[in-house]
């Protein structure tokens, strides 16, 4: 074969496999090898490697972050709550008939009289519910209306609150989806209390004769 066709062989073929790398070959080549030693280049490297083999890394990596933010979402910031809160409320010999009057009379905090029949629109501190009363089961059943604060707006289950009298206790059960479903729970035995102890006063004479002999204690001692 003469010189011309070997160069020729030599060079066709440095074309189509492309120049070897050469380590060392001039500048260029000493600036390479820095690049590819350095610490950060390795890593992403390395990074692309998982990346490219075995489970697919970034994707597990990725659901598990969706999962983690998922369940934030739906645990406090807006999905379903679910508590129940009991109080003891009545006297043990007091008729069922005055027990349901006085749940009537406090269905829901800053709401009065809950009716029987159809019910009633009524205002409360968070805003507008329904509140029904029946005397078969002897309860009161609450549940938000549009411009409610924990309202359900994205539709579906809405938010109800049913309390019942059973025994000398008034049971609340608050169930539905909305706004802040981990603050609901927490604050439930906070704001249903207090309803439970005004139709405590209502109903039980011993109570509210230390309620009064409290509140005269205090009028005579303000500052102690």
């Amino acid at each position: 074969m003469s010189e011309y066709a070997q160069a020729k062989r030599s060079s066709g073929s440095e074309t189509a496999s492309g120049p070897a790398h050469r380590s060392g070959g001039g500048p260029g080549g000493a600036l390479s090898d820095t690049l590819n030693a350095s610490p950060a280049v390795q890593q992403t490297a390395q990074l692309k490697s998982a990346l490219n083999s075995g489970p697919p890394v970034a994707q597990m990596m990725f659901k598990r972050a969706a999962t983690k933010a998922g369940d934030f979402m739906k645990n406090h910031i807006y999905g379903k709550h679910n508590y129940e809160v009991r109080n003891k409320t009545f006297p043990p010999d007091l008729p069922d008939f005055e027990k349901f009057e006085a749940l009537k009379k406090y269905p829901a905090p800053g709401a009065r009289n809950s009716p029987e029949g159809e019910g009633a629109d009524k205002f409360m501190a968070l805003g507008p519910i329904h509140t029904i009363a029946n005397k078969e089961d002897l309860s009161v059943t609450n549940s938000t209306r549009p411009g409610h604060l924990l309202h359900n707006y994205l539709g579906g289950e809405k938010g109800v609150v049913k309390r019942t009298v059973e025994g000398e206790d008034i049971v609340t059960k608050g169930e539905g989806y909305g706004m802040f479903p981990s603050l609901n729970n927490v604050l439930a035995p906070y704001v249903w209390g207090p309803e439970a102890y005004k139709a405590r006063l209502e109903t039980d004479p011993k109570e509210q004769a230390f309620q009064e002999n409290l509140n005269r204690q205090m009028m005579d001692n303000p500052f102690e």
